[in-house]
């Protein structure tokens, strides 16, 4: 009788699970879908699984990697599909979809602040085109923060340190002295043209190039012909070799015949050195196009903000920063403080220093670092502002660097901030944080992502909505930023 009760539970359990979450999974699908030519992940700054699912079906194909959600913290759900056929909405293909993702992960519905989407990819034109795109549901997390992935943040900083070439003091200042060489920053490999890469391999040997086509080699390269999908499903790709590849069937990676001597992850369609290539170069593009006005700049160093950080200081040590940026603070949350214990702007971990030298500057996000690495998500970024503009009020703009995944637990000292707060928004690729935006709007500030600057959040108190990253926000009737359904 017992065996015929657990069996019946076992059976029953889906349709509990259903019953439970139904009218939550119809909530998400009443939001208003996002529209984009295609979908690209968001990997710096976080992780990614993407639970592929065929065109037209609700089943997910590969469960890999499922068991590292259960103590993750979830970011966001992305439901992608394709806008074919462009006369149906799929409601109930996408509900059925959502079901199974909770079948398979029940716990990933009790987390309050992940982001939930729908989006409806436009390149599918026809079912050829479409089939060739996205299917499927992809989850963006960030591991429970540990001592060693904290440890290892601060080690690419000490990294950058040694790149660093001594300034020259000198008591004589009448008389000038030529600056020595610089040596090349080479803190995570090479740069071109705003793009940093790390080394990546494919069967334990570096790739040297990847071509659509077949090309003459030397001896001592080698070309393998490979899908495009396998490489797709490793992460070896940037954006931007997504972007360029996402039509073709297969490619061809020009690699060294020497295996490699690093230590290589083994994965499900090949091998990939264990760290992956920096998929997001959005920090050093905005840096470079932008013009600040006697900045204070303020940067977010808690965990995951390395890669981040890393193009902060590069950018720092143009010679021409050392006659524009006024003052650098960074703030880690609170010094570690437990969650509980956090006071509306007592939180504290804000330190700073004046821009002599990017040195000192390097020395201080270091120290700390090492102090805090931020623990729960939300963060005292108001706070970071308020104190930040207390040690150095003579500055023209506030240039912040915010974590897109971390809500503002002080967004309610927004209007003690005095100056405008231009924000380098970090991480995802679809919206933003309503927190940021209403920051920018109450300062009369701005928002700064890799290929745009958002410059007219004043309309939102004109009773306008304005589109950022293709999602519209606007001011409900409390006067807060809400997104529109």
């Amino acid at each position: 009788m017992l065996r015929k009760i657990i069996i019946l539970q076992f059976l029953l359990q889906p349709f509990v699970l259903f019953a439970q979450y139904d009218k939550f999974i119809d909530s998400v699908l009443d939001n208003k879908i996002i529209q984009l030519p295609y979908y690209k992940q968001s990997l710096t700054g976080n992780k990614s699984i993407f639970f592929r699912m065929n065109f037209g079906k609700p089943e997910i194909l590969d469960t890999t990697g499922v068991s590292a959600l259960y103590n993750a913290e979830i970011l966001s759900v992305d439901l992608v599909f394709t806008d074919y056929p462009s006369s149906q909405t799929l409601k109930p293909l996408n509900k059925k979809r959502f079901q199974n993702l909770i079948l398979l992960s029940p716990n990933i519905i009790q987390q309050k602040q992940i982001q939930w989407q729908i989006i409806r990819q436009m390149d599918g034109k026809d079912k050829e085109s479409a089939e060739k795109l996205l299917h499927g549901i992809i989850v963006n997390y960030r591991d429970k923060p540990t001592e060693i992935f904290h440890q290892q943040e601060i080690t690419l900083i000490k990294q950058f340190e040694k790149t660093i070439t001594p300034t020259v003091e000198t008591s004589k200042p009448a008389v000038p002295i030529a600056p020595a060489p610089r040596k090349k920053i080479n803190y995570w490999s090479v740069i071109h043209n705003g793009r940093i890469i790390q080394p990546r391999y494919y069967m334990n040997k570096p790739i040297k190039d990847i071509y659509t086509n077949k090309i003459v080699i030397n001896t001592d390269e080698e070309l393998i012909h490979v899908s495009t999908k396998t490489i797709n499903n490793i992460g070896i790709l940037t954006h931007e070799e997504q972007d360029r590849f996402r039509n073709t069937d297969s490619i061809y990676l020009l690699v060294t015949k020497t295996p490699a001597t690093k230590t290589i992850t083994k994965e499900t369609e090949g091998t990939v050195a264990a760290k992956k290539p920096l998929k997001d170069s959005s920090l050093i593009k905005i840096l470079l196009r932008n013009k600040w006005d006697k900045p204070l700049v303020v940067a977010d160093v808690t965990l995951s903000m390395s890669p981040y950080t890393l193009q902060l200081l590069n950018w720092l040590s143009l010679p021409e920063q050392k006659n524009i940026i006024q003052y650098f603070t960074c703030f880690n949350d609170g010094n570690d403080m437990p969650t509980e214990k956090k006071i509306l702007g007592q939180t504290g971990g804000v330190y700073g220093t004046s821009f002599t030298n990017i040195k000192a500057v390097s020395n201080l996000v270091e120290t700390t670092m090492e102090k805090g690495s931020g623990g729960d998500t939300p963060e005292n970024i108001c706070e970071a502002i308020i104190k930040s503009l207390a040690m150095y009020n003579n500055c023209n703009e506030v240039v912040l660097m915010a974590d897109n995944w971390a809500p503002v637990r002080d967004i309610a000292l927004v209007k003690q901030i005095n100056k405008p707060v231009k924000i380098i928004i970090c991480g995802g690729t679809i919206g933003t944080h309503v927190d940021y935006i209403t920051i920018a709007m109450q300062t009369n500030g701005s928002l700064h992502f890799e290929n745009d600057d958002i410059t007219n959040l004043q309309d939102l108190k004109q009773g306008k909505e304005i589109t950022i990253r293709n999602i519209n926000y606007k001011l409900n009737e409390n006067g807060n930023v809400i997104a529109v359904k």
